[in-house]
């Protein structure tokens, strides 16, 4: 995962400008500031996406579990492997909507 980070997050610090939206070349503290705060806003909604439906399909499934004399780890279990399932589902969408961006070719010439 860090190597995938690491190929993902170079070139957003070293590209001349973000998407062609800063009306003069961005420097470098632009660049890292802007990264810093998608990457808090993205995992603070990642977590809060991944939480969600895990807490509730756990305690759904842990108070049926619970009347019937089982143990509530099962419903844990259950509400994690959704939050996997959900996180394995948003990674393959993200995989095939990477397969058609294509680069701008006013910065190709650059």
């Amino acid at each position: 995962m860090s190597a995938g980070l690491a190929l993902v997050f170079t070139p957003l610090f070293t590209t001349p400008r973000l998407s062609g939206h800063c009306p003069r070349p961005c420097t470098v503290t632009a660049r890292r500031s802007f990264v810093g705060t998608v990457q808090q806003v993205a995992g603070a909604t990642g977590a809060a996406v991944m939480v969600a439906p895990m807490s509730r399909v756990a305690a759904g499934v842990a108070a049926g579990v619970t009347a019937q004399g089982g143990a509530p780890i099962d419903g844990i279990a259950q509400g994690t492997s959704l939050a996997f399932l959900i996180s394995a589902g948003l990674g393959v969408v993200t995989v095939v909507i990477s397969l058609f961006v294509r680069r701008n070719p006013a910065e190709a010439d650059a």
